[in-house]
């Protein structure tokens, strides 16, 4: 505030795109960089864009025949940052395939979810995938700098709950709402050095549920 009046300091300008899915049916809006530009009132200035590079992956566990189409869309997988540095991405696989579909109540602990798609009016079994980031590997590329990773190992099986959506069908409705993970263990380091190991516990909202403390003692 400059004499009683808001001026500008900071701007950001956002690049849209439209790549290809994967899916060879959609191209989604893409978030492709944003832009931050700097002013002192009478000059502007700007820094390199920050840019965000996506891979395909299916959302849904596409089948044959199965009279939907597929659905892939794009997650990212590299961030490059206004100083030229990169932060890659890597991504848990999908753990379930047409021939491998886990079961669809509340004792499914993979990273699929079951839900009903119409075709029509007629409600059929489907099934989604997720994908927990595993790995996060941040480098400024300079040669002589070791690049800084952080890996994710989720413990326990993932837990899903069953939708209350009031606008669909009680028959239709499935264990499709994710709870996440009650252990999550981070590890960072750098190359052959020590890494730290960081554990998070969490409450999952699950009614009814067990819950395990640092002793692995359940109570409800």
């Amino acid at each position: 505030m400059t004499g009683g009046a808001y001026k500008d300091v900071d701007t950001w300008a956002l690049q849209q795109g439209f790549p290809a899915s994967g899916d060879g049916i959609s191209r989604p809006m893409w978030l492709e960089g944003v832009q931050r530009f700097g002013t002192d009132g009478t000059a502007t200035t700007s820094v390199p864009m920050i840019r965000f590079a996506g891979q395909q992956k299916p959302n849904r566990v596409d089948k044959l025949g199965d009279g939907f189409a597929p659905f892939v869309r794009l997650r990212i997988y590299q961030i490059t940052t206004e100083t030229g540095g990169t932060i890659g991405i890597d991504y848990y696989d999908s753990d379930c395939t047409a021939a491998t579909l886990p079961p669809t109540d509340s004792t499914n602990a993979t990273r699929c979810f079951h839900r009903k798609s119409y075709e029509g009016e007629v409600a059929k079994d489907d099934w989604f995938n997720t994908y927990p980031v595993q790995r996060v590997v941040e480098g400024d590329n300079i040669l002589a700098t070791p690049d800084v990773v952080t890996e994710y190992t989720y413990v326990g099986g993932a837990k899903w709950v069953k939708s209350e959506d009031e606008f669909t069908k009680a028959a239709d409705r499935t264990y499709s709402i994710p709870r996440g993970y009650y252990l999550v263990q981070t590890r960072t380091g750098s190359g052959t050095d020590p890494k730290t190991l960081t554990e998070s516990r969490y409450f999952r909202g699950i009614d009814g549920a067990a819950v395990e403390n640092s002793n692995g003692a359940s109570r409800h």
